[in-house]
């Protein structure tokens, strides 16, 4: 079982239009919504493949209610957590051309109360699916929540046997190092940022990788986009490097997310 944890889900409106211009009115000429955050995008692509997903995250409002009601759609299992703030919108802009422009909510605060229950929660479903189950961690997380909530949540897995994916960025990722995540996925700016250096190219980014393994991941891996991918299976593991494959692009929201779900299919597999 892939268990796919959000602390701060959205739903995705795709806007498409002839030409994105600041400052004027603009008219789309079709709008779509889907679930989104990048636990459920994870959960989308583990269902795709044939993989049991299960989605636990904060849902809140009439947003959350549509976000439920997509995932279910798709077969994915929904473990929600109420919350007082509504679910937040993101606003994904797509031109003729091509180009996408993202328009991100932070996301409504939430209570302790709320990431304390989110946490018993996740803590029943280790425990159900101990030394079987896959949490995949990722997005970001709400206002009002700790920092270290992702390290608690990845402490709580373990105690069980279950083994952790994390996809996070900023703070939450270097708190949670220290709690020995299994796996981790950050992008290159966010590896950028993370270890206070520049990352270019699959050099830099094995680098990086050798940084965060020496925090406290036990495997890291660091997307490139079209440059590709890097990734070490341990500390002492040769570098492998994967090159991106030349598509035509509808959009890359969610790339990253499936990414991350290709490994988690694999170490299940």
């Amino acid at each position: 079982m892939i268990l796919c944890i959000s602390a701060n889900p959205a739903i995705d409106r795709r806007l498409r239009l002839e030409r994105l211009i600041v400052g004027k009115v603009n008219r789309t000429h079709s709008v779509e919504a889907a679930p989104g955050g990048k636990a459920a995008h994870v959960a989308m692509v583990a269902k795709a493949l044939g993989e049991d997903a299960l989605w636990i995250g904060m849902l809140g409002g009439a947003p959350g209610e549509e976000c439920e009601r997509g995932l279910r759609a798709l077969g994915i299992q929904v473990h929600p957590v109420r919350t007082g703030s509504p679910t937040r919108v993101n606003l994904e802009i797509i031109d003729a051309a091509g180009a996408v422009t993202e328009v991100l909510e932070p996301g409504g605060a939430v209570t302790a109360e709320e990431c304390n229950e989110l946490l018993r929660v996740c803590r029943e479903l280790f425990a159900r699916y101990q030394e079987t189950a896959l949490a995949v961690i990722s997005g970001s997380l709400p206002p009002g929540a700790p920092t270290d909530f992702y390290a608690a949540l990845i402490r709580t897995a373990r105690a069980y046997g279950c083994r952790t994916l994390l996809d996070a960025s900023g703070q939450p990722l270097l708190t949670a190092l220290a709690a020995a995540p299994d796996f981790v996925k950050p992008n290159r700016e966010e590896a950028a940022w993370a270890t206070n250096s520049t990352v270019t190219d699959a050099a830099s980014a094995v680098e990086a990788a050798r940084w965060m393994i020496e925090r406290g991941a036990r495997s890291a891996a660091i997307s490139l986009g079209a440059d590709g991918l890097v990734w070490l299976s341990g500390k002492d593991a040769a570098p492998l490097f994967a090159p991106s494959l030349k598509i035509d692009v509808r959009s890359t929201v969610g790339c990253g997310d499936a990414t991350v779900a290709g490994f988690a299919i694999s170490i299940v597999r």
